[in-house]
């Protein structure tokens, strides 16, 4: 199976059958887009939610119980010209919030997901991302939940416990949570993983911030000990200004610019500045640090008994980390209000394997009001593998449907090899809202998806589909 489809499996909420790596923060922040490139209508899964509007105290206690669910049933599947076997599993998500219940501040939140797997490439699973008791209404000063939830002024952190939040003003609150960790493998409860932080979250018309810290146990033994802190600064349309950092204070593979023996590592970082000097011209500089870990204690234990159940032994534990760094510069320049010739210029480095890597593109994007063109080529070194790129995207943005479609083909110089090897990555995506079609279809929206990768020794085919309903 080529391993970008495992890779689009991955993306679309694939469960692989081997161990891989967690990542160190849970999430990162989305940064402000540029004006540049290709934005895909998001995906139905993340659609926002519009937003209930503004009550009294005293309309809220008269109301009946405010409630909001999503239902989405999606199906993936893959064929490829080298094997008989099909990457192909359909997925089940339920998310349900209902609040004020029994005419008082108790709400109930639920998020999770079953999958079947039809064949075995993927497992069956049913995860359950969140699910709990909260009482205090969004206006209280005090509010706590029961359950396992995510602690999202936290950079989302995972706890099977509870959470208690004061609010000082709708602009500013903390937490403190502790509790159980999700298993990091299959998202079980545990006893053994055991977590506590607090945390902090200010959000305001130009600026928000939010972080916090976090102890994580295993086997009564801690295990991790990281602090997380998010910022967006707004200053009118010319400057806008995001961050994301996790440093870990108990990294077996610390960062040596930080101390090598004091076990600080910057596990995480993306920072993202753009500056709009003129209406005509923007420019933006994004620099992105990821360093992948694992758990220290439960990965040491987990490959013990691996190893014992497969009967063999390894000398000495390798590094388990992967640390990646990226520059991203672009430029923009508006030639009227349909026309946006850019330039972009990327470098990266592999730390470990001390290797770089290098992009240069260039591309035009046509906006008409309909949707959006945009063609681009690009010389990328990676990491010591010459190619050439070419792209063409289009897209069509409606208020009740969207399409988009393109192709992107790429060279690559094989080394020990004379010539070019050249691919093809042809994609195509469309979306309905069928309640624009028919009264009786309301709230549903059906997405489609093609992804192809066409290579001189094997082709592979991707299809999603995806019907949603959403209350």
């Amino acid at each position: 199976m080529s391993a970008l489809v495992l890779g689009l499996a991955a993306l679309l909420g694939a469960t692989p059958t081997a161990p891989a790596a967690r990542p160190a923060a849970q999430s990162a922040p989305a940064a402000p887009a540029a004006s540049t490139g290709t934005t895909r209508t998001a995906d139905l899964t993340s659609a926002a939610e519009p937003a209930a509007s503004a009550a009294s105290a005293s309309d809220a206690l008269a109301a009946p119980p405010r409630f909001r669910e999503r239902l989405d049933l999606s199906h993936l599947f893959t064929v490829d010209s080298l094997t008989a076997r099909h990457l192909s599993f359909s997925d089940l998500r339920l998310g349900a919030e209902a609040q004020r219940l029994f005419d008082v501040p108790l709400g109930v939140v639920i998020d999770g997901r079953a999958r079947h797997s039809w064949n075995a490439l993927a497992d069956d699973r049913t995860t359950l991302t969140e699910g709990y008791l909260r009482y205090g209404d969004d206006t209280d000063a005090w509010r706590l939940r029961l359950g396992r939830q995510l602690i999202r002024a936290v950079a989302s952190a995972e706890v099977d416990g509870a959470s208690l939040e004061h609010q000082w003003s709708p602009a500013t609150s903390a937490v403190a949570f502790a509790g159980l960790l999700p298993n990091p493998w299959d998202m079980s409860f545990n006893p053994d993983f055991i977590t506590a932080g607090v945390g902090l979250e200010n959000k305001n018309v130009n600026d928000s911030q939010s972080g916090g810290l976090v102890l994580c146990t295993y086997r009564q033994a801690l295990d991790r000990a990281y602090a997380t802190h998010r910022a967006l600064y707004t200053y009118g349309q010319t400057l806008t200004a995001s961050s994301f950092t996790t440093v870990d204070f108990l990294s077996r593979e610390p960062l040596a610019a930080l101390g090598s023996k004091t076990g600080l590592d910057l596990t995480s970082f993306n920072g993202l500045v753009r500056l709009r000097p003129a209406r005509a011209f923007d420019t933006s500089l994004a620099v992105t640090h990821n360093h992948t870990l694992l758990p220290n204690r439960w990965w040491d234990y987990y490959i013990s008994e691996e190893q014992k159940r497969h009967g063999f032994v390894i000398d000495g534990l390798e590094p388990v980390g992967t640390r990646l760094s990226s520059v991203r510069w672009t430029n923009t320049l508006s030639l009227g209000p349909a026309f946006a010739p850019y330039v972009r210029l990327r470098y990266d480095m592999r730390h470990n394997q001390k290797a770089t890597g290098s992009e240069a593109r260039a591309g035009l994007k046509w906006r008409p009001a309909f949707g959006y063109v945009n063609v681009a080529v690009a010389y990328r070194d990676y990491f010591g593998v010459p190619s050439r790129l070419g792209e063409a995207t289009f897209g069509i943005e409606q208020p009740h449907f969207g399409v988009e479609g393109g192709l992107t083909v790429l060279a690559l110089q094989v080394r020990n090899q004379a010539g070019w090897k050249t691919s093809y990555n042809p994609y195509g995506m469309t979306w309905f809202d069928l309640g624009a079609w028919s009264p009786t279809l309301a709230h549903l929206r059906l997405l489609g998806e093609y992804q192809g990768f066409l290579e001189p020794t094997e082709t592979t085919h991707a299809f999603f589909v995806q019907l949603a309903h959403r209350l």
